[in-house]
């Protein structure tokens, strides 16, 4: 639904509250280096529904490649260096 026909159906507050709670889904985040799938906000605006090309095709979690494990890139983003790579196992 358009803004402008939210606010003529249900007044003011309902453009407003729809733009807060579109930028606090957005923000959500994952921690560390997990894809975020931003479920709500394509609930909340409707996307949820769109089945497009990049949904199912090019799907990281789908790959054959191995992903580095977690504490790897948590280190690499605290320390800004490659550890694991220095490690011998």
């Amino acid at each position: 639904m358009k803004l402008h026909q939210m606010q003529a159906n249900y007044g003011w507050w309902m453009p407003a509250r729809f733009n807060i709670e579109k930028e606090m889904l957005s923000n959500v985040r994952r921690l560390g280096g997990l894809p975020s799938s931003h479920l709500g906000l394509e609930t909340l605006t409707g996307d949820i529904n769109n089945l497009k090309w990049e949904n199912y095709m090019n799907d990281p979690n789908m790959s054959e490649r191995v992903q580095p494990p977690i504490h790897s890139i948590m280190e690499y983003q605290v320390l800004g260096e490659d550890v694991a790579s220095d490690r011998r196992f």
